[in-house]
């Protein structure tokens, strides 16, 4: 799994939203495939932008325990095609520092 994210660590826009900011959907639609939240709020429970973090850490680290993860933070990708490998159909994908976009 490649993670490619424009922010310096796991958690997307959630690294730069402000600290009282807090989900405005019930925090079991924000999940990474089917990770549950590892605690015992309410459904209904609207989570802070620290709480959304950390679940997401946490999930990042139990995939990485089912499966290869290539971490690219502070990175932006601005292209993706299709290639046919040996392996089978595989995507290049063109990567750049945030701050230096091609």
């Amino acid at each position: 799994m490649l993670l490619v994210d424009q922010k310096d660590a796991p958690g997307g826009m959630r690294n730069t939203a402000y600290d009282s900011g807090r989900l405005h959907k019930p925090h079991p639609m924000f999940t990474v495939g089917d990770i549950e939240w590892k605690w015992r709020q309410s459904r209904q429970y609207l989570a802070a932008r620290d709480e959304v973090q950390s679940n997401l850490c946490q999930a990042l680290a139990r995939a990485g325990r089912k499966m290869d993860v290539t971490l690219r933070f502070a990175t932006t990708a601005s292209g993706c095609v299709d290639v046919d490998t040996p392996q089978g159909p595989m995507a290049r994908i063109e990567l750049h520092p945030k701050e230096n976009p091609a």
